[in-house]
């Protein structure tokens, strides 16, 4: 019976294609929850950059703050003395 193939050759040809788009998937669930980690950990180093400008911009804001009631601490003291 040359010419003819085999159940499982039949077979094997068929299914190739979804055993690789299986295989596939397969590999790509496995490192999902790598990229999540991965993905998570950039969001997190985002927030706390971001915070740390913030906490930056925040302490900059109480020393200036800080200087202006000196300053008008000190105006008010020197125009008593006038």
């Amino acid at each position: 019976m040359s010419g003819l193939q085999t159940i499982a050759g039949f077979m094997d040809r068929r299914f190739q294609p979804a055993m690789r788009i299986l295989i596939s998937t397969a590999e790509r669930l496995e490192s999902l929850p790598q990229r999540t980690i991965r993905a998570s950990d950039q969001v997190r180093t985002g927030i706390d950059v971001t915070m740390a400008e913030q906490q930056e911009l925040l302490s900059a804001a109480q020393a200036l703050a800080r200087l202006v009631t000196e300053l008008a601490a000190e105006d008010t003291f020197f125009s008593y003395l006038r």
